[in-house]
């Protein structure tokens, strides 16, 4: 490098080193700029933990109802023992059992994942390639089978195993409290991260409905782009924008080297404010009407004008970020000199400054921008005034033929170019709420089976407290204020958790939202409320039974 361009950085002041990096990296590389599709590792990562945590309810559902149901199994394993059986036959046994059913479950999800894949394609927007052949992932499922076996069910396993034979032959089985607490610490996280991935969803959103509604700084309705990506076009670009301004639905067209959210080139200039150090600003090279094109407010000076004969050579504009850095106010800035070390052998004067506005995405602060006039134009921007798109992209494109009449016309809107940028963080919305969706559903699903089970148990107790006189809602208060206890625990503990995630997810924008109280509120609010409503309504049925009923039960 310092061979062939030793010359280049004793000129721009400015390094450039090469990095080689291996082919199995390059797609998920943060730090290069092209056109070639890249994923994000980072967003991999949080989809793969959400799942894990999804699975992790899952197995605590299994776990809860396994232990809660334990005395219905309790004679079984009496017998069992009386009959010869030891511990590692019992442990194993219902092991087994409980890898077969997630064995079950996960052939079942195979199918359901072959139903919902159209509409997952859909989403991504894309098809995803086809991995069954794959020895990997047969090796990937059943590892997946066997954990889920194991993490589910060692703990009921252990527990039933551990029965007296004679004790569970009586049905008279000594239960600790030990187990109730176990079941209500699960039901704590499991309400923990169903909490946790509403939070996430609620700031999700209000983050990505603060970036559709930001102001730009520039116009991003009705302009289209058409990229000059091939010799032809780029050779007649210029008669391709004098024809494009004879049709009456369009208001302008600038030619210009980057639009706004895409790439812009970086160049050192020495500056009048400081001659003896250079600066690295990035550079938009356009044509007279990149301004009016844009909708770019002027907050000092003038815009590039042809009534000016020295304005192609020898006049830029700048933002208010670049005069800044400068050392100047968007006023002093004007009638001072600039100079692109590697483009310009001439000065050039600033003769206007524009309002910041967004040329990058707003996962990246602002930063300096000079707009020069110059020969590197990659696109046309056009401004159109039309409603009827159909017959103006028709002739733009009757237009596009007669100047590159080898190549397809190509073109995109820059509303779609720019919120192209936050497709990922709009595909996270998306797959989050499902996800919680699924957390929440799986998790009221353990305690509508809790619920119910508490109910069956003090089916008795619920017949004397009503022949005693209690009423309705004295015994539907009785049966869910122990329920909800750790379902309000769980709520709060994933507050803070929820604040850090998603304040680590925030620190990746520039620009962001704040936290407000109501985005907790509402995600406790949810979560507590569907709670409510489960166990509620167990608790609601087991206290309008007849108490002659009830009493008969045992």
């Amino acid at each position: 490098m310092d061979k062939y361009l030793g010359e280049f950085y004793a000129k721009s002041g400015f390094k450039m080193g090469l990095i080689i990096k291996p082919l199995n990296q390059i797609y998920f590389a943060s730090d290069v700029f092209d056109s070639v599709k890249h994923g994000n590792k980072k967003t991999v990562y949080v989809f793969m933990s959400i799942a894990i945590l999804i699975l992790i309810i899952a197995c605590i559902n299994f776990i809860n109802l396994a232990t809660a149901r334990a005395s219905d199994r309790s004679k079984e394993v009496g017998l069992r023992k009386v009959l010869g059986a030891v511990r590692k036959q019992l442990v194993a046994q219902f092991i087994l059992e409980s890898v077969l059913y997630a064995t079950v479950a996960c052939l079942l999800s195979i199918g359901l994942l072959q139903l919902l894949m159209p509409a997952y394609t859909n989403l991504l927007g894309y098809k995803l390639p086809s991995y069954w052949t794959n020895p990997l992932i047969c090796v990937f499922i059943i590892g997946v089978i066997l954990v889920v076996g194991l993490l589910a069910g060692s703990y009921p396993a252990l527990l039933l195993s551990s029965f007296s034979p004679i004790e569970s032959l009586k049905g008279k089985l000594k239960r600790g409290k030990g187990g109730a607490f176990f079941r209500k610490a699960l039901v704590v996280f499991q309400f923990g991260i169903s909490v946790l991935l509403i939070i996430s969803v609620v700031v999700i959103m209000n983050q990505m409905r603060y970036i559709h509604n930001a102001d730009l700084g520039f116009n991003k309705e009705q302009e289209l782009i058409v990229k000059f990506d091939n010799l032809d076009i780029a050779n007649h670009k210029t008669q391709f924008k004098d024809a494009l301004l004879n049709l009456p639905a369009v208001q302008s067209v600038s030619l210009m080297s980057g639009e706004p959210g895409g790439f812009h080139d970086s160049y050192s200039f020495e500056t009048e404010a400081n001659a003896a150090d250079k600066f690295l600003f990035n550079t938009e090279f356009t044509d007279f009407d990149f301004v009016k094109t844009l909708g770019l407010k002027i907050i000092a000076g003038r815009d590039f004008s042809e009534s000016f004969q020295t304005d192609s050579a020898q006049a830029v504009l700048i933002n208010r970020n670049a005069a800044s850095k400068l050392g100047y106010t968007p006023e002093q800035a004007l009638g001072k000199w600039i100079r692109n070390l590697n483009r310009d052998s001439l000065r050039r004067t600033i003769i206007g400054v524009v309002e910041d506005y967004h040329y990058v995405s707003l996962k990246d602060p602002i930063g300096p921008l000079v707009i020069s006039p110059g020969r590197d134009k990659r696109l046309a921007l056009i401004k159109l005034k039309t409603t009827n798109l159909s017959s103006t992209l028709d002739g733009i494109k009757k237009l596009y033929a007669a100047a590159a009449p080898d190549y397809p016309f190509e073109y995109n809107f820059l509303d779609d170019r720019f919120d192209r940028l936050y497709r990922t963080e709009a595909r996270q919305e998306s797959v989050l709420s499902i996800f919680s969706l699924i957390a929440i559903f799986i998790a009221c699903l353990g305690l509508f089976g809790l619920a119910s089970y508490t109910a069956i148990k003090r089916t008795k107790e619920i017949g004397v407290r009503k022949v005693l006189g209690s009423s309705v809602q004295n015994i539907v208060l009785l049966l869910s204020k122990d329920l909800l206890k750790p379902v309000l625990l769980g709520t709060i503990i994933a507050v803070p958790l929820g604040y850090y995630a998603m304040n680590k997810w925030l620190q990746g924008f520039a620009y962001r939202i704040s936290f407000q109280w109501w985005m907790f509120a509402v995600a406790i609010l949810t979560a507590v409320t569907i709670a409510m409503l489960t166990v509620g309504f167990q608790a609601l049925k087991a206290a309008l039974v007849n108490p002659v009923k009830s009493l008969r039960t045992e």
